[in-house]
């Protein structure tokens, strides 16, 4: 959706398939992302990557899918020549 938001806008020249093309590929990526850093929690033999948020696993645990997403982001938006 915030694609879409962001085409619709016109803020960066964006076009239909860059659109959808961004938003699938950022949600795959994320869950990736998530994926990834649980494997690697799992690998340590560690459930929690840290306290400061007690009950959600750390903040890494809320910021792993943002690693993949945001730079599958950048690369898809530069190498289209949004950026």
């Amino acid at each position: 959706i915030i694609w879409f938001i962001l085409y619709a806008t016109g803020i960066y020249k964006l076009n239909i398939p860059m659109t959808l093309l961004c938003g699938v590929a950022v949600a795959i990526l994320g869950v990736f992302g998530d994926l990834i850093e649980s494997r690697i929690k799992r690998g340590v033999g560690v459930k929690d990557s840290g306290n400061l948020i007690p009950g959600h696993g750390g903040m890494l645990d809320r910021s792993d899918s943002l690693i993949f997403g945001c730079i599958t982001a950048h690369l898809i938006l530069t190498i289209g020549g949004i950026l």
